[in-house]
């Protein structure tokens, strides 16, 4: 069987500049028969996980509605669906500045701040999204999943990500 889907990711921000939706890379992966999914974060790649720029309730404020609406257009017009993991793990506190534990957030911040990104693609008939979910298994450090779900009509799949770090199997 080939290749079903084909994952990367990408940074709001990186090296100083805002990613834009890179439609090449798209078209790459639908070349090869595969559905693309895209990590996509809310973040400076590379600065840590204390970036007040990026708090969560500055994305709800909309800080970046004209980045995300740019974004969400561009997607919109290369009109092939997609996944889009948007600030996967966060319910962890080890690594992204998205998580409620770190960076200011409080709790409730995660959800607003999902439902707002998703509600401008809404406001924009941007439909070949395909909104994906995906917390970290669970911890003595993570947070409930549950506080951190934006609900059935913000979440199309849901994932876990997990990691085989005992050494003892």
């Amino acid at each position: 069987k080939k290749m079903s889907i084909l994952h990367w990711g990408q940074p709001w921000k990186m090296n100083g500049s805002y990613q834009n939706f890179y439609a090449p890379w798209f078209d790459k992966v639908r070349s090869h028969g595969a559905i693309p999914m895209l990590d996509w974060g809310s973040w400076h790649l590379g600065y840590g996980i204390n970036q007040p720029d990026f708090k969560l309730s500055a994305i709800t404020a909309g800080t970046y509605d004209n980045y995300l609406q740019q974004w969400a257009l561009s997607a919109k017009a290369w009109g092939h669906p997609f996944f889009l993991r948007f600030n996967w793990e966060m319910n962890g506190n080890w690594q992204f500045p998205w998580s409620e534990q770190v960076n200011g957030n409080q709790p409730g911040d995660y959800i607003q701040a999902w439902r707002h990104v998703h509600d401008i693609f809404t406001q924009n008939a941007v439909t070949n999204v395909t909104w994906v979910w995906c917390p970290n298994i669970s911890g003595l450090t993570t947070r409930p999943m549950a506080s951190l779900y934006p609900g059935d009509a913000y979440v199309d799949w849901t994932c876990l990500d997990g990691y085989n770090k005992d050494r003892t199997w």
